[in-house]
């Protein structure tokens, strides 16, 4: 049986990444020159610890919910699966995020591998054995 599925490469999920990254960002950014007067959240500690633990849920929460995925990744009509094509578990996503630290640590080298790896799979989606697909006609993300 052939794999129907459809891996989505690195530009539409580094424009994903983007979506997601830049609001939250914003408003850390934000926050940061009103408690201290500069942009740059890693220079106020106490904004910074929160601005990390939000990224952090973030990237690890939406991806258990029905969206299967960030809202950056919803609105361009992808999703993380498992290796069964189903939803991933808590478990799996505080896994893969933890993965991704690995990937962006090396360089952005485990990011890179998306690119040339025949699924698309960067090194935290082979650690956390999750695939990034793109979403079937009618499929809304919407529990049943």
């Amino acid at each position: 049986m052939e794999d129907e599925r459809k891996y989505i490469g690195f530009k539409k999920r580094f424009a994903a990444f983007v979506i997601d990254y830049v609001p939250i960002s914003i408003i850390f950014m934000t926050i940061a020159y009103n408690v201290e007067g500069t942009f740059t959240v890693e220079n106020v500690p106490e904004v910074y610890g929160f601005y990390l633990t939000a990224l952090a849920l973030y990237f690890i929460i939406f991806p258990v919910t029905p969206m299967q995925g960030t809202p950056g990744k919803y609105i361009l009509n992808i999703k993380i699966i498992n290796h069964a094509g189903k939803r991933i578990s808590l478990i799996r996503s505080i896994g893969r995020f933890l993965a991704e630290i690995i990937s962006y640590t090396l360089l952005g080298l485990g990011y890179i591998m998306i690119a040339v790896l025949k699924r698309s799979t960067g090194l935290h989606d082979l650690l956390a054995k999750t695939y990034v697909v793109q979403r079937k006609n009618g499929e809304s993300g919407q529990s049943t």
